[in-house]
């Protein structure tokens, strides 16, 4: 009897031996930044879900509460264990050092992944040393904010009611309507136009104008600030000011009826108008001399090149991107644009609650959609480039230099900034 035992005793070992490596549980550590209460709920119950349906896999979503980046890298340097990330800085920093993994490989032997699933223009962002090392959460697109009410006081159409006819043409001339003294002070109660004052946003008049920033959008090589289009796209907004139809400094966005029109909107900001007795609408970019359109960006979600478990890490992705009912209920609780299309197409028959609310962010679903979009710009020198712009466009602004001074001052300063970081 005793040597039976020994020979079972022997045959399960040899079982156990001879079982994949697979069989074991791969547990993944998702890192996401401190996104919101709502998105952190999201992930931990998609998670959940994910980790029930996939026994072999354990996903473990851990929050940042401080800085993503130095974090990240701490943990890469020491050793601890870190699989996906979705921070936009972790991202640009990794693909530089060509530090993640490359997905196409899992996307063309998968069966639900497809790529004409995803807006077309957030490729060429998320494509790095010919891989494609990153795929989008979301869109978040720059919508024209206009209050309706003072605009349907005033006689005119809204940027809606305009179609084909929303140029910066138009915009120029409704502005100077628009802008008014109402007890005859000498100061403007309320501004025909605004628009944001940082570089990442302004940039979508140079692109209007047929031209862009950089040679690419991720890790750009080449600075195009001495190009006519960038002369013509900040001009555009110079001019705005200059004719006293936008205010200097810029205003506040909220309840008082102190603007017409804000160039820069973004989904988030909702909480802004919602206290107002107005109506605001949301709709896509004047036409500038070329086209439409404005930067979008995708908060990617990304793998380590570093993972041990690239398989694992992949079906956790997919899971979050290409499932029609997770992004759903990403669009539901965040009010966030999901970036998989099937999701963002149909989000008026899953939306509810206020009305306000709801009609904003399907009027940004829309903006998202226009086909002139492009991507937003990711280099590890925008800091320093944004604190150089900052500075001289205030000099715009205030009348101490002209547009084309700016610039030729600044294109020789930020194609150092890429060469720094393009030779790190």
């Amino acid at each position: 009897m005793s040597k039976i035992l020994v020979r079972l005793a022997i045959l399960a070992l040899a079982i156990l031996l001879a079982m994949p490596a697979s069989a074991a549980k791969s547990t993944i550590v998702h890192l996401t930044g401190d996104h919101g209460q709502s998105m952190n709920d999201y992930l931990k119950a998609q998670a959940e879900i994910f980790n029930a349906q996939n026994p072999d896999i354990e996903v473990q979503i851990e929050v940042v509460a401080g800085n993503y980046l130095n974090n990240a890298q701490v943990r890469m340097a020491s050793g601890l264990p870190i699989d996906v990330l979705d921070s936009t800085s972790t991202f640009t920093m990794l693909a530089h050092m060509d530090q993640l993994l490359d997905l196409a490989p899992f996307i063309n032997r998968s069966p639900v992944a497809n790529l004409n699933y995803l807006p077309s223009f957030a490729l060429s962002t998320l494509t790095a040393n010919g891989k494609l090392v990153g795929l989008p959460s979301q869109v978040f697109p720059q919508g024209v904010m206009y209050n309706k009410d003072i605009i349907t006081e005033a006689g005119l159409p809204t940027p809606k009611q305009l179609g084909e006819d929303w140029t910066w043409s138009t915009l120029e001339t409704m502005a100077k309507k628009l802008t008014r003294d109402l007890d005859g002070n000498n100061a403007i109660d309320i501004w025909g136009v605004d628009f944001a004052r940082n570089l990442n946003r302004m940039d979508a008049a140079i692109w209007q104008a047929g031209g862009a920033l950089y040679d690419r959008p991720l890790n750009p090589a080449k600075s195009l600030y001495n190009t006519e289009a960038a002369r013509i796209g900040f001009s555009f907004y110079a001019n705005l000011v200059k004719n006293n139809v936008a205010p200097v400094k810029g205003v506040s966005l909220g309840a008082s009826r102190n603007l017409a029109i804000y160039l820069h909107g973004q989904t988030n900001w909702i909480d802004r108008i919602k206290s107002s007795m107005d109506t605001w609408e949301v709709s896509i970019q004047p036409k500038g001399p070329a086209r439409r359109g404005t930067n979008v960006a995708f908060a990617p979600f990304h793998i380590w090149s570093q993972t041990k478990y690239p398989e694992a890490a992949w079906r956790w992705m997919e899971f979050l991107v290409f499932n029609y009912e997770s992004m759903m209920k990403y669009a539901i609780a965040t009010g966030r644009l999901p970036a998989f299309l099937p999701a963002l197409q149909r989000m008026e028959t899953y939306l509810t609650g206020d009305a306000k609310e709801r009609n904003f962010i399907l009027d940004f679903r829309n903006v998202a959609l226009d086909p002139d979009n492009y991507p937003r710009y990711l280099t590890a020198a925008q800091s320093t480039i944004d604190s150089i712009f900052s500075k001289e466009w205030s000099k715009v602004l205030s009348g101490q230099q002209s547009v084309e001074m700016m610039l030729e001052m600044m294109h020789p300063l930020v194609q150092a900034e890429l060469d720094t970081v393009n030779k790190e």
